[in-house]
């Protein structure tokens, strides 16, 4: 039998995911297109990155920023591996929609 460990969200918690499990992700979900209002130009990871940018105006020091930023890398990097989708230099509302779809939906897995 799987253990199963449901994380918390937010950045912190993201770097603890070892797996995605997107068996019970609603299949009609590919089936749906997005319209995205953005004024965001950052990529999602990076020096011109989320976590670098933004962190620090939502009161994050450097060392959660460098933290934020690897963990928000890793997270990408899962998704990716599950679904093909390279969110890492995606610019705009796009990666951070593709994340939050992706993160609503399954159960993330730890050994």
């Amino acid at each position: 039998m799987k253990k199963v460990k449901i994380f918390h969200t937010g950045g912190g918690e993201i770097g603890k995911v070892h797996r995605i499990d997107v068996s019970s992700f609603d299949s009609r979900i590919k089936d749906c297109d997005f319209i995205i209002a953005s004024d965001v130009q950052n990529p999602l990871v990076g020096e011109m990155g989320a976590s670098r940018v933004f962190g620090p105006q939502k009161g994050a020091d450097n060392n959660m920023v460098e933290m934020l930023d690897q963990n928000m890398t890793h997270w990408a990097d899962e998704i990716e591996k599950v679904t093909g989708i390279h969110l890492h230099n995606r610019s705009g509302g796009q990666e951070r929609l593709e994340a939050s779809v992706e993160h609503s939906k399954p159960f993330f897995q730890q050994p």
